[in-house]
């Protein structure tokens, strides 16, 4: 039996995109089509939505660069990292041999806020996040139930 631990919040982060994106398609086609409303100027209208424009396939292309993360340790230790992002797969395996850690990363969230972070360290250099949230003690436990499966001897 395997230990899965999955971390889905740039699931939000692609909904919100897609949702403002979808609207700012509709607002340009209703500027294009019926032009701006009586006692505003075109020129300044376009040029907002320019802003939103740029904002909006900026803020567009940092999300799709986040995915959705799934790692699995098995009975034995083993342990198989998968980041989904919306047009590929990369999976990476890691074998007993080839131990992992996590580790508690702590943050501030946008409004200042303690954001805690429980972190796999890759071997690559790079690292995904089994957990993040706003809990300390949920982030501490993710750690602890990940070293535990991770020492597993089946």
């Amino acid at each position: 039996m395997s230990t899965v631990f999955r971390n889905r919040s740039a699931a939000f982060l692609w909904g919100f995109m897609g949702v403002w994106m979808s609207m700012l398609v509709v607002f340009t086609g209703l500027f294009l089509l019926e032009g701006p409303p009586e006692g505003h100027s075109p020129l300044l209208l376009g040029g907002v939505l320019a802003v939103f424009w740029a904002c909006g396939l900026a803020a567009t292309g940092y999300v799709l660069a986040k995915p959705l993360i799934e790692v699995r340790v098995s009975s034995v230790g083993d342990v198989r990292v998968k980041r989904r992002y919306l047009w590929r797969v990369e999976e990476r395996y890691y074998p007993r041999t080839r131990p992992l850690r996590a580790a508690l990363i702590e943050d501030k969230d946008s409004e200042g806020d303690p954001y805690f972070h429980a972190r796999l360290l890759l071997p690559e250099g790079d690292s995904v996040d089994l957990w993040e949230g706003n809990d300390r003690d949920r982030a501490l436990a993710e750690i602890a139930r990940f070293d535990r499966q991770a020492q597993s001897t089946g």
